[in-house]
């Protein structure tokens, strides 16, 4: 029975870090949007060109 309980808080903690580490990305891919939102405010025509102009797939002649 102790190893059970042993076990089923390991998975605890496990799972809480875990939780806490979702929690992080998700904070960060606000962050990152928010961002990238600044970066492109003035319009959305801005923003499709921008992307175009540097985010190009190479070429191979």
């Amino acid at each position: 029975m102790h190893a059970v309980q042993k076990t089923a808080r390991e998975g605890q903690v496990y799972l809480n870090t875990f939780v806490i580490r979702i929690i992080l990305m998700d904070e960060l891919l606000d962050t990152i949007r928010s961002r990238l939102v600044q970066n492109f405010s003035p319009s959305c025509q801005n923003k499709q060109n921008y992307l175009i102009e540097n985010f190009q797939v190479p070429q191979f002649n």
